[in-house]
């Protein structure tokens, strides 16, 4: 999915944007990445940390965060599809709303065998609560003060993003959930 990750990124609008390249897996050639970001004009920094292969996705995760220095850190799944300008529309979402976290709790699933795409998620509410932290974790974008208190927790094998929701929610972070 690298090129699906790196035309993903080429989508993006926000000005001075930093890419963290956390590589967990086989044959993604970090160097080439770099290279090809790195003559993007928009980006101010492209860092690349590699892991060994299968590496859990929490410790990926908190080994972006820390790796990264932007205001705002947004994960951006290599398999997955964002729409042009996401990321400076969520930050521009989060601003307006103080928020801390910008999350979703709705995403779009294409199904190849069926060649339709399927609303999934919970009913939209844009201001979280104890009854509604179901957020994906695949668009989760966190401020730096988020980043500097918060960690995924590397025990859990799976609900990493439920866990850290929760976790951000009782520390009184800011959540809200992008329509």
């Amino acid at each position: 999915d690298q090129e699906n990750l790196l035309n993903q990124l080429l989508r993006q609008d926000y000005p001075n944007l930093e890419v963290v390249l956390v590589i967990n897996g086989p044959g993604i050639n970090g160097a080439a990445f770099k290279e090809q970001l790195g003559a993007c004009r928009n980006y101010k920094r492209v860092h690349v940390e590699v892991l060994p292969d299968a590496t859990a996705l929490p410790k990926a995760l908190n080994t972006g965060y820390a790796a990264s220095k932007g205001a705002y850190v947004a994960r951006i799944d290599a398999d997955d599809l964002y729409l042009d300008r996401y990321i400076s529309r969520s930050i521009n979402f989060m601003q307006a709303m103080s928020a801390d976290i910008c999350g979703k709790q709705q995403f779009f699933v294409h199904l190849d065998a069926l060649g339709c795409v399927c609303l999934c998620g919970q009913r939209y509410d844009p201001s979280a609560r104890l009854n509604n932290m179901s957020g994906s974790g695949s668009t989760l974008i966190i401020s730096r003060a988020v980043v500097e208190t918060m960690r995924f927790n590397e025990n859990l094998p799976k609900g990493e993003d439920y866990d850290f929701y929760l976790r951000s929610w009782s520390h009184r972070f800011r959540i809200e959930f992008a329509p």
